[in-house]
């Protein structure tokens, strides 16, 4: 897959394959947040978001730096926090979504805690090649991280929602993967950890409905 990936995005800091997918999930967002089709943007949009998130994933993640800073009129983070948070939100004339309504905006919310996660991975990695020395990754958990809190805290969210969110967050407060401390910003990480701790009932929704749930990935 690695190898596939660099054949088809080449250049790592400006790959032409990653402006075009995030271009066409932007016009998709787009024209969702217009005609407000759940249904026609779930089709179109969850091959795009599987397709930058297994970019995003791959080669030891060299591509996020390239999405996260392609120059979009709307972020992707601020488009994948909307989407995380899609299920809490009813329709534009303030009804509660239906069962088939809300079964879309599951699987698209799911979708989206897993790229939020992936984008996540970075966080408080120092990097001197960026203009503030942080990664990218490090600007991107205060959009991403409320979303995420608020699916895990809310009462409304079922079990294995709140278990992608907690796993996407983790991403964020955990040590990025093959570092050293003296490359990581702990000041960042601690502000971060209380920051979701200080979140309105996070910390008693882990409690209540993770830690006392016959599951294992979710106790873990």
């Amino acid at each position: 897959e690695d190898d596939a990936v660099r054949l088809l995005c080449k250049d790592v800091s400006s790959s032409q394959l990653c402006s075009v997918l995030l271009d066409r999930f932007l016009r998709t967002y787009c024209e969702f947040k217009q005609s407000g089709n759940l249904i026609k943007f779930t089709t179109r949009a969850i091959p795009c978001i599987r397709i930058i998130g297994n970019i995003i994933t791959s080669c030891n993640g060299v591509y996020v730096r390239s999405i996260l800073n392609n120059q979009l009129s709307v972020p992707l983070p601020e488009m994948i926090s909307k989407l995380v948070e899609l299920p809490l939100q009813s329709d534009s004339f303030g009804n509660p979504a239906s069962l088939e309504t809300l079964k879309e905006k599951y699987a698209l919310s799911s979708e989206s805690m897993w790229i939020a996660g992936a984008l996540l991975v970075d966080a408080g990695r120092v990097d001197t090649s960026e203009p503030n020395g942080r990664h990218p990754s490090t600007a991107v958990c205060q959009i991403l991280c409320p979303s995420l809190c608020c699916i895990i805290s809310s009462p409304a969210t079922k079990l294995d929602m709140k278990r992608e969110a907690t796993f996407a967050l983790w991403n964020a407060v955990s040590l990025p993967p093959g570092i050293e401390n003296k490359n990581y910003d702990l000041e960042f990480a601690n502000g971060l950890l209380l920051d979701v701790a200080r979140y309105e009932g996070l910390i008693s929704s882990i409690a209540q409905s993770l830690l006392t749930a016959f599951d294992t990935d979710a106790n873990l």
